[in-house]
């Protein structure tokens, strides 16, 4: 979706795969991922580093850890992170079902 200023995210997550990865909403200065991992994946086998954007992780549902430079953190729903440009990461899903999350960039990333 480009340029949206609305999303119904209620109606994305019972939709929601196992393994996804789709951008809902961007504009110039900003952009949401809908995120989701299944029970043992990882976001990506190296951590990640997005230099130039800022990124904040919002858990809506599942277990996992969101490891920040050297530094893990768990997450459950409810549980929002920061993770500023530059510093490297990695989201894994601990727990027996989906991990589904939000990731919102600023400037966008993707």
């Amino acid at each position: 979706m480009d340029d949206d200023e609305s999303v119904d995210v209620n109606h994305l997550i019972k939709g929601a795969r196992e393994q996804q990865f789709d951008i809902i909403l961007r504009s110039p200065r900003s952009q949401v991922i809908l995120a989701a991992l299944a029970p043992g994946h990882i976001s990506a086998r190296q951590p990640a580093t997005n230099r130039e954007s800022d990124q904040m992780v919002y858990t809506i549902e599942g277990e996992g850890r969101v490891k920040i430079g050297f530094i893990d953190h768990q997450v459950h729903p409810g549980v929002l992170l920061l993770i500023p440009a530059g510093r490297p990461h990695q989201v894994t899903n601990t727990g027996a079902t989906r991990l589904l999350y939000l990731d919102f960039f600023a400037p966008p990333a993707y």
